[in-house]
């Protein structure tokens, strides 16, 4: 339960960019430069080590693989929200300018590795259902009209 509401928290920042919104006073107050320029990067940090302790346990339970699974999929995504976020804050920071391609192949980096990092775990997920509901199948049908069928 308590992961679904942590995912869609994070579905909801990520819609919504809560996390710039709620910190930009705190970048000004501190006038925040260099790698912490965005500076929501540092209670990002200290949720993640937070999450980490308290689903250590959790983890440990999990298969071995699944576990990898789920770690190299919070690894993907962390260092892309947390770690390129902070490259693109530095560079922000320097140039002064997040127009140019510089800036933006950085966010597509950030932007390509949480959406691996959700696929990752979308497949450890299934790779999970499939190892311990042997039997159990899953079919997708689509059924379209005669009118669409013979235009395909």
């Amino acid at each position: 339960m308590t992961l679904s509401i942590i995912f869609l928290f994070l579905a909801i920042d990520e819609f919504a960019s809560l996390h710039e919104k709620l910190i930009e006073p705190l970048q000004i107050r501190l006038n925040a430069s260099g790698f912490l320029h965005s500076t929501w990067v540092i209670p990002g940090a200290a949720f993640v080590v937070i999450c980490l302790l308290i689903f250590t346990r959790f983890l440990s339970h999990l298969p071995t693989q699944t576990r990898r699974l789920f770690l190299l999929a919070g690894s993907l995504y962390v260092s892309g929200t947390l770690g390129i976020e902070m490259i693109g804050g530095y560079y922000s920071s320097l140039m002064n300018d997040r127009n140019d391609i510089i800036y933006t192949v950085i966010v597509t980096v950030e932007e390509s590795l949480e959406m691996l990092g959700v696929a990752v775990f979308i497949y450890s997920l299934l790779h999970y259902i499939s190892y311990y509901m042997k039997g159990t199948g899953l079919r997708i049908n689509i059924v379209t009209s005669e009118k669409k069928r013979r235009s395909i």
